[in-house]
């Protein structure tokens, strides 16, 4: 191997060490700027009886802020409701 191939290859190797080492502080700099999670979720859990009316009980729970989450479900039957909401 000349002097000048080991030259080139010595260029190479700094090159791609450079690269590495950019592409790696980069996406720790990614890492750092990305802004925490803030919000936070709250559920209610609503037993559901067999006389309960489901669209009222969705309609009030739907202008209060609640989303349905989940039903809970025992048997086949509904025997709950879970809903979730942004806290405030």
């Amino acid at each position: 191997m000349g002097n000048s191939s080991k030259t080139i290859i010595f260029w190479i190797l700094i090159l791609g060490t450079a690269v590495a080492l950019y592409s790696a502080v980069r996406s720790i700099g990614a890492e750092a700027r990305r802004a925490p999670s803030t919000v936070q979720i709250e559920y209610s859990v609503m037993t559901v009886a067999p006389s309960t009316d489901l669209r009222s009980l969705l309609d009030n729970k739907g202008n209060e802020g609640w989303e349905l989450a989940s039903p809970v479900v025992n048997n086949g039957t509904t025997t709950a409701l879970i809903f979730k909401r942004a806290r405030k």
